[in-house]
């Protein structure tokens, strides 16, 4: 293998690392924080504006408390569907121990994330193999060769 072939394996392989990282972020994104404090929210507030694509976002005001009785209110944009919060609706919210002012919310387990991640994660491992035989392959042959050659 030489040229183009070596050219397309390492494109292969990058490409395979690249969808990898993706499927990590798929998997972390909506967990709660490894070692964080996961607790309850509740909206209180929303502000709408609209995108580049002229969809109506919202942005919600949620509250929760933390030891000390102390309440703390992050902003969060609903970005699933677009949908119009509610007011008093109950959402999961996770926080590093000392950091609530960085809470994210959690969002309930989606059929999205139970083929998406998993698909991901296949294909890029697929991806990264094929690159590796790729590019390691004809040089691991090459090896042999000259052995027995040699030997």
């Amino acid at each position: 293998m030489r040229g183009p072939d070596v050219v397309q394996s390492w494109m292969v392989l990058v490409v395979g690392v690249i969808f990898l990282g993706v499927a990590v972020g798929l998997h972390h994104q909506d967990r709660p924080y490894d070692n964080g404090v996961t607790t309850n929210g509740t909206v209180t507030a929303f502000t709408s504006s609209t995108d580049s694509s002229n969809r109506i976002r919202y942005e919600r005001a949620i509250s929760f408390t933390v030891p000390g009785n102390r309440s703390v209110t992050i902003r969060d944009v609903e970005g699933r569907g677009y949908r119009q919060p509610v007011v008093g609706e109950k959402v999961d919210i996770s926080y590093r121990a000392g950091e609530p002012g960085e809470a994210k919310v959690v969002p309930p387990p989606s059929a999205y994330q139970a083929w998406m991640t998993p698909l991901f994660a296949a294909l890029s491992l697929g991806l990264v193999l094929t690159g590796l035989i790729g590019v390691l392959g004809p040089a691991l042959r090459r090896r042999a060769a000259r052995r027995a050659a040699h030997g």
